[in-house]
C-alpha cells in the first residue's frame, strides 16, 4: 500500500511542488541574507565616516581654544588687522609692460634652429 502511494502521480506532483516551494524559500532567505549584509556594510561605512567627522570636529574645537589660531582665522576670513598694522594688497598685472623676446616676434626663425642658423651664417 505504501508503494502504491509513492508510485501515484498525484504524490509525485505534490512532492515536486513541495520541493519547489522549499527551494524558493531557501533562495529568498539567501537574498535576504545578502541584503542584510550589504545594509550592514553600508551602515559600517557611514559609521566610520561619522567617526572621522567627529574627530575632525574635536580637532577644530581644540584648535579654537588657541588664541593664535583664532587670530589667524580672523585675518583670513574677516580681513582683520591690528591697529598698528598696515595691510598691503598685491594684484597680478594682467598686461605686463615688458614683453619677452620670444613674444616680440620680428624674426621669421625662432627657437634653437634660428639661433643655430644665425650662428652659422653670421647674421
Amino acid at each position: 500500500m505504501l508503494k502504491a502511494i509513492f508510485r501515484s502521480k498525484l504524490t509525485t506532483i505534490g512532492l515536486c511542488i513541495l520541493l519547489f516551494l522549499v527551494g524558493i524559500r531557501a533562495f529568498g532567505e539567501d537574498q535576504n541574507s545578502r541584503q542584510a549584509e550589504q545594509a550592514l556594510r553600508d551602515m559600517q561605512s557611514r559609521a566610520d565616516a561619522l567617526e572621522q567627522n567627529n574627530d575632525r570636529i574635536i580637532r577644530d574645537i581644540e584648535a579654537a581654544k588657541d588664541p593664535a589660531y583664532l587670530e589667524r582665522q580672523a585675518r583670513i576670513r574677516l580681513n582683520w588687522q591690528r591697529p598698528d598694522e598696515t595691510v598691503v594688497f598685491v594684484y597680478k598685472n594682467e598686461k605686463p609692460a615688458i614683453i619677452s623676446p620670444a613674444q616680440q616676434g620680428g624674426d621669421e626663425m625662432r627657437g634653437h634652429f634660428g639661433k643655430w642658423l644665425k650662428y652659422v651664417l653670421g647674421r
